[in-house]
């Protein structure tokens, strides 16, 4: 990791409340089974430590990735795929093979 300082500089946008996505991963047998999907929208959080929170207090065990979502976005029900890009705040998707448990 590298961190350098900055000049400040505004945003072009910034979302007082954005949502963020949820993605719980669990196998549910052996090694060699795939994981399964659990995928969850948060909205109204005040910051991400209530979005991280909540995360926690509900992945029962399960191992989970954190995104926030970077537009603005309705949300028009479980039916309706969400198209907004994330960007990722915690955890990693078990199916990367770059992942040692993958």
């Amino acid at each position: 990791m590298k961190a350098e300082p900055t000049v400040h500089s505004e945003a072009f946008e910034e979302l007082e409340r954005p949502a963020y996505r949820v993605n719980y991963w669990e196998r549910p047998g052996s090694s060699a089974s795939g994981w399964n999907l659990d995928a969850w929208i948060v909205f109204d959080a005040a910051d991400v430590d209530e979005a991280s929170q909540w995360v926690k207090d509900h992945a029962n065990g399960r191992r989970y990735e954190l995104f926030v979502e970077t537009v603005g976005e309705v949300y028009s029900g479980f039916e309706e795929p969400r198209a907004a890009n994330l960007v990722r705040l915690a955890g990693s998707n078990p199916n990367d093979p770059r992942n040692e448990d993958a």
